[in-house]
């Protein structure tokens, strides 16, 4: 009959491709179906930052944290729980090339002798080691792992000509290791090209470990529809913030905040120059560098100094990501340096 026997059965009975998809069944989810377990490590203390550099020589090397990694060798074999690296170990890097530089990947694997697992190994055990890149003296290329059945990737190590430790010049470490989680929890994520990147269902949540350009660690995401993307809604995390860019000839400056779909603009600008006309009435002052706007509104807002409240003026914004105040005209009595300041709140095309 088909399926696979539960965890520990007495007698025999679990072997070790049972018990993998058994512990599996605990772990979060990357692929398309319920055995495609997320490989990498598990989140925790350090999981974040394995890789670092050490001043070793001749040959270099890189230090890799204490963790414990998920690994596979595809979703019909199950995924390994481990291996388990209970205290920081060095694997040897190669010595910086004459000239240009190369990408290398520092990796960890389960070996497995047992017939019929996806190219067995000829011993048991642990492994951590780096795959070598190939030298360029353009743009570097990063190894593929695909032919190391069964390694995870940990981190990247970008070696220059120069270079003479992997904690000094000439040398970028990245670290790269995939956070995974008991099934059920927020799945850590360092930008949201890796979320897309899941096989998404509802229900399913996302947190980022990372900002990711204007938006800060510790957002959260829900699935609501299915799919590699899926459709996300922002739950919670810090308010996005931002500076527009002001344009036109003014001088003056512009803060933004979005709180789920909701971007409220700040604007300040001083009258600079002599007389007594900030704008003409056919005068645009151009705020850019907004989040888009789901419409192209016309809104209107007072302009404030410190004792005049100025009428309504139009202002529109503009799908693109840009607000344009225009028709704006000061009238006599206005000292030359004031700031007129707006605040123009409307709905962004999306959620951030």
């Amino acid at each position: 009959m088909p399926g696979l026997d539960a965890l520990a059965v007495g007698g025999g009975v679990t072997d070790p491709r049972d018990a993998r998809h058994a512990v599996g069944g605990l772990l979060a989810l990357q692929g398309p179906s319920a055995l495609d377990v997320r490989t990498g490590v598990l989140v925790g203390p350090g999981s974040t930052q394995l890789i670092t550099g050490t001043s070793k020589t001749s040959p270099m090397s890189v230090q890799i944290g204490a963790h414990v990694a998920v690994t596979s060798r595809g979703a019909a074999n199950g995924a390994y729980l481990g291996p388990t690296l209970e205290a920081p170990t060095e694997v040897n890097v190669e010595l910086a090339p004459a000239s240009g530089s190369r990408i290398d990947v520092v990796y960890v694997k389960q070996r497995d002798t047992t017939s019929g697992v996806p190219t067995p190994d000829a011993t048991t055990g642990p492994l951590y080691g780096v795959l070598t890149g190939q030298v360029s003296t353009g743009t570097p290329v990063k190894p593929s792992l695909t032919d190391i059945v069964g390694a995870e990737e940990l981190g990247t190590v970008q070696v220059s000509a120069g270079a003479t430790s992997t904690n000094g010049s000439g040398v970028v470490i990245t670290n790269t290791a995939r956070q995974s989680v008991p099934r059920g929890a927020p799945v850590p994520v360092r930008s949201k090209a890796e979320r897309d990147a899941l096989q998404a269902y509802p229900g399913l949540e996302v947190v980022l470990i990372a900002a990711d350009g204007s938006i800060p660690a510790g957002t959260k995401y829900v699935c609501t529809v299915a799919g590699s993307p899926g459709t996300w809604v922002r739950t919670s995390g810090p308010d996005v913030v931002g500076n527009g860019s002001i344009t036109g000839g003014f001088t003056g400056i512009s803060r933004w905040v979005q709180q789920g779909r909701v971007v409220t603009v700040t604007t300040a600008i001083s009258r600079s120059a002599a007389g007594y006309t900030l704008l003409a009435n056919t005068g645009t002052v151009v705020v850019s560098g907004l989040p888009p706007a789901m419409d192209n509104d016309v809104l209107h807002n007072h302009w404030v100094t410190g004792v005049v409240d100025f009428p309504p003026f139009a202002t529109r914004i503009i799908s693109s990501g840009r607000l344009e105040i225009f028709a704006l005209r000061v009238d006599r009595g206005v000292a030359d340096g004031a700031f007129f300041h707006s605040t123009v709140t409307y709905i962004a095309a999306s959620q951030p």
